[in-house]
């Protein structure tokens, strides 16, 4: 009986002890105006000329004028990629450019009959990129859909003059 006791006494203290780095963890990333002070996940200036790095190639490849471009680094790994190059250091960075993107064309969804088309136009390219490699291993866009595109909440402007 005093060993089924102190199971149950380790078991919930176990609980909270792993649970609640986890919570924190959740709700500093869903808080809309985290800081990088928040989020504890400072970048270094090696990775901020990673993030510049990808951005310019993003750019160059897609034809885009961009207004804003952010990046913020986060822990992380991506094994099913869609370029080809998965992003396996543990660290990521999220690079995100707000502007005309021609060459990036997307169908939207299904509109119900007799609904007028949202904005399908891509405003905004999303990028997930390896902290230590600098290889982007996810591409994705945001479209002005749901209003207005807003560079990512506490990152950090690139130059990319």
């Amino acid at each position: 009986m005093e060993h089924g006791r102190r199971q149950m006494v380790v078991h919930p203290f176990l609980a909270v002890i792993v649970a609640l780095p986890l919570v924190a963890a959740c709700s500093s990333a869903t808080t809309p105006h985290a800081t990088p002070e928040s989020t504890g996940i400072s970048l270094s200036q090696d990775e901020v000329a990673k993030a510049e790095a990808v951005a310019r190639q993003v750019i160059a490849d897609q034809g885009a004028s961009v207004s804003n471009a952010s990046v913020m680094a986060r822990q992380g790994k991506v094994k099913d990629s869609n370029t080809g190059h998965p992003c396996t250091s543990g660290r990521e960075l999220q690079i995100k450019l707000i502007g005309e993107f021609p060459h990036t064309v997307t169908t939207g969804h299904a509109v119900p009959p007799g609904s007028s088309a949202p904005d399908f136009t891509v405003r905004a390219v999303i990028i997930t990129a390896d902290a230590e490699s600098g290889r982007a291993c996810l591409i994705g866009v945001q479209t002005a859909e749901n209003g207005e595109i807003q560079p990512l909440p506490g990152g950090t402007t690139l130059s990319l003059s």
